[in-house]
């Protein structure tokens, strides 16, 4: 049952407009040069497209709910069947607390204006974070964890692969778990969040702990060059090139009768300076008795003259001593650098487990993960989205058809397209 509409024209004449309603052909009669009538002939008149008002929209909308439902539920049971094919994924989260530490501690090599200066917190975030990114660290998890137990349809493509397709396989597992994982900061906040999601959440929570061991491993690596076990083997290293070097310093004075190379040698040179002196005074005083001691054998010059020729005999066993310290002092100066160099790089690399450990100490883990008891919101959210898309993608058919229809629906539509006004509504029964 539609409704038909009578119009008045100017001219007083009746117009139906019914639905749909297409308009009329004017006719037109022509004269022949003879003088009789040409054939009538149509003159069409184009088809007016129904100019409509919000009632007349919302009513085509009315008119065309089952078509609008029809699309609605057709997207969402598509997006239903997505989130049913789809395998619920587990989140695990763990949070790092961040503090500026000595590496983002500004070291200038010329001037000390901005020396102990300590970067922006965001970008000490921003930094940690990229860090954590690193495509280095999900391959040693991968690695470590086993590709089979993180990804088995991959592993067994790897199985099958040959060549660059395991480097292709390779590839694609590490860009699938940058999928999974999630390292984002909060602004001002020194809280490192990052989130793993797996289909089995116990392995979720052990993958995530073992990306943060691995991560502050490589983060040691990149800002000393070494992770700890490296610093570690090399201190043990050059410890033992020290005991070595020690050792063989020790054996070279015992087998020269040494004790303190340094001290001995200065001990020679004051003995022989103090003999000097001594044998200074003793030959001045026997030039000041006048006489030699054979003319003159009393007591005192006997006396200088023993002391003398005792001072002399000491003097020259001074400067043989002095010579043999002085024939030893290369090889023992070549030793004591060796030893002097190995234990200035065994304290380098002491400091430098030192600096380590404390800068490790800038990131300590705030929460491990855990294995979380639902899953997440994946799949929820696919939905949400399905009907949402639904809704749109039905709203837009029911316009669409709306715009499509090219009669009228209420008279206010007549009134805009024709600029006739309506005198009155009949509801059409026939239809």
């Amino acid at each position: 049952m539609t409704s038909r509409f009578v119009g008045g024209t100017r001219e007083g004449r009746i117009v139906d407009y019914g639905i749909p309603v297409a308009l009329s052909a004017e006719t037109s009669t022509e004269r022949t040069p003879a003088g009789f009538p040409a054939p009538r002939t149509l003159r069409r008149v184009a088809r007016l497209r129904p100019k409509l008002g919000v009632m007349d929209v919302l009513l085509q909308l009315w008119r065309s709910k089952w078509l609008m439902l029809l699309v609605f539920v057709s997207v969402f049971l598509v997006g239903v069947i997505i989130t049913l094919i789809l395998p619920a994924k587990y989140a695990a989260n763990t949070r790092l607390l961040v503090k500026s530490g000595q590496e983002y501690v500004f070291d200038t090599t010329a001037g000390d204006a901005a020396r102990g200066g300590f970067l922006h917190q965001e970008s000490v975030m921003h930094a940690e974070t990229e860090l954590a990114r690193s495509p280095v660290i999900a391959e040693r998890v991968i690695s470590g964890m086993g590709l089979s137990r993180l990804y088995p349809d991959l592993a067994k493509a790897k199985l099958r692969a040959r060549d660059r397709g395991v480097y292709v396989i390779d590839q694609e597992a590490l860009e699938v778990f940058a999928g999974d994982l999630d390292v984002a900061s909060a602004p001002r906040s020194s809280i490192l969040r990052m989130t793993y999601s797996h289909e089995d959440p116990t392995l979720a929570a052990a993958t995530l702990n073992r990306f943060v061991t691995e991560y502050l491993a490589y983060r040691q690596e990149v800002l000393f060059g070494e992770g700890d076990a490296g610093l570690s083997e090399q201190r043990d290293v050059i410890e033992g090139r020290l005991a070595e070097a020690d050792k063989a310093l020790r054996a070279f004075l015992v087998a020269n009768g040494l004790s303190d190379f340094t001290a001995e040698t200065a001990a020679a040179r004051k003995q022989f300076g103090d003999i000097s002196d001594e044998l200074a005074k003793v030959q001045v005083s026997l030039r000041e008795s006048g006489s030699p001691a054979r003319a003159n054998p009393n007591q005192s010059i006997r006396a200088l003259t023993v002391r003398s020729a005792a001072l002399t005999t000491q003097k020259r066993e001074a400067e043989a001593r002095m010579a043999v310290l002085s024939a030893l002092e290369p090889d023992y100066m070549r030793l004591k650098r060796d030893r002097d160099a190995l234990e200035a790089a065994a304290d380098a690399l002491a400091a430098r487990n030192e600096l380590a450990a404390r800068n490790a100490g800038s990131i300590s883990i705030y929460e491990a993960a855990r294995p979380p008891a639902r899953s997440d919101a994946t799949n929820g959210l696919i939905a949400i989205g399905a009907a949402i898309l639904g809704l749109v993608a039905g709203l837009i058919a029911g316009f669409m058809r709306a715009g499509s229809v090219t009669g009228f629906a209420t008279a206010g539509s007549v009134e805009r397209t024709l600029g006739l006004h309506v005198l009155a509504t009949a509801k059409d029964r026939t239809r």
